[in-house]
């Protein structure tokens, strides 16, 4: 059986919009709540293979990495019409060999992270 491990006790503050609005804030998040992907894949915890599912409660601010973000959207008039957009990629994880791993990527939550990680 697996057992989830505590989450850190600054989890609110890794998860918070603030946080979430930077690529290394949402980073940060993603790769601490990694470890109760189980409890935000749709598929739960299941008392068959997890000890304490009961510790999902605790990583309740994960459920942000899945919120919509509202800072974004196209302006209410046309000044930006026509300009070219800067985009900015933020360089991978230096272990995001490990994160989309065949074994990782065979899981639901793991899955969703390696593509949350990518895009």
């Amino acid at each position: 059986m697996i057992s989830i491990p505590p989450p850190p006790a600054n989890l609110d503050t890794l998860c918070s919009k603030l946080s979430l609005s930077t690529a290394k804030g949402r980073m940060a998040c993603m790769d601490t709540c990694v470890v109760a992907d189980c409890c935000t894949d749709g598929g739960g915890c299941s008392g068959d293979y997890y000890q304490n599912p009961d510790m999902c409660q605790r990583y309740s601010a994960c459920t942000a990495l899945y919120e919509p973000d509202d800072s974004s959207g196209t302006p209410d008039d046309d000044s930006m019409a026509g300009s070219a957009e800067l985009v900015c990629v933020p360089d991978p994880p230096s272990h995001l060999e490990e994160i989309c791993s065949v074994d990782n990527i065979a899981t639901a939550g793991g899955h969703d992270h390696c593509v949350a990680v990518c895009e």
